[in-house]
């Protein structure tokens, strides 16, 4: 009877994980597994239970978060909009009125884009920091250096 109860839990904890991939239940799966093949070995139930509490424990904090880490490592917020772009400019290829968003077109890409002061279609942009997905211009003027924004995002979180 106990095998089912841990095939039951093992399911559970699998289909959990499928759903929600956080890395959580698929150890309370493994310890389930062990469990059941405890069971399976006619082992008491005492012994099933520490052997589902410990794998189960043990995995989540030893595996699990260096795991995540590991996964992870390569992740971008957004590795279309390298911070490249700014001090780039573009073309506005519609207006800017803020606080509505526009679109620019850098180099041969077309982005969403914001500014602090409006900017008409067709008009030079210079790209002066980023948040998120969005780029935030202001108009172009020529021998001017970017004033990068402090207040974007510069690099990947």
């Amino acid at each position: 009877m106990m095998i089912l109860l841990w095939i039951f839990i093992l399911a559970v904890a699998v289909i959990i994980e499928v759903l929600t991939p956080a890395l959580i239940s698929i150890w309370f799966a493994v310890g389930a597994a062990l469990a059941a093949a405890a069971a399976w070995a006619g082992w008491a139930v005492w012994v099933q239970i520490v052997i589902f509490a410990a794998v189960s424990v043990l995995l989540l904090f030893l595996i699990a978060r260096p795991l995540k880490k590991w996964l992870d490592r390569n992740k971008d917020v957004n590795p279309t909009l390298p911070d490249e772009l700014i001090g780039k400019t573009g073309r506005a290829t519609c207006p800017i009125l803020p606080p509505e968003f526009g679109r620019v077109k850098v180099g041969d890409v077309e982005y969403e884009a914001s500014a602090r002061e409006p900017v008409g279609a067709g008009d030079l942009v210079q790209v002066v920091g980023r948040q998120g997905i969005r780029l935030m211009v202001s108009p172009f003027v020529s021998g001017r250096e970017p004033a990068v924004d402090t207040g974007t995002e510069q690099g990947g979180v």
